[in-house]
């Protein structure tokens, strides 16, 4: 299994949640990264949907420990609200593979973000 996390929403560093700040705790911020698929907007939070070529931005993480996956999980809602997937991803001019978080519903509903990128201006909002 990748010990690789992806993430595009409100777990990148900028973010200051109690979540954000353990999954800085127990990783390592490689740097800032893309992947292929297209960014939704759900409000306080963003979705990706691996259905296109479009570039979404986000930070490429190394977990210390895979076990960090199991709360991960559960703050993810897995397998109801997010599904863990493995993709790749451009990080510095390297491609990695590694785990990141799909929305499991229909998003048709919802805002696209045609930058790729999220910015919620509530940096201390939390999906409950």
């Amino acid at each position: 299994m990748s010990k690789y996390l992806f993430v595009y929403g409100t777990l990148m560093s900028h973010f200051n949640n109690p979540v954000a700040e353990k999954l800085r705790s127990e990783s390592t911020l490689i740097g800032v990264a893309t992947t292929k698929g297209t960014l939704y907007n759900l409000g306080k939070y963003p979705a990706i949907v691996f259905d296109s070529k479009e570039k979404v931005h986000g930070e490429l993480y190394e977990l210390h420990d895979e076990a960090s996956f199991k709360w991960l999980d559960e703050y993810e809602d897995v397998p109801v609200l997010y599904l863990r997937r493995v993709v790749k991803v451009k990080c510095n001019d390297v491609k990695y593979k590694c785990n990141v978080y799909e929305y499991a519903g229909h998003v048709y509903q919802f805002e696209k973000i045609v930058t790729g990128q999220f910015q919620n201006l509530a940096t201390t909002s939390v999906k409950q």
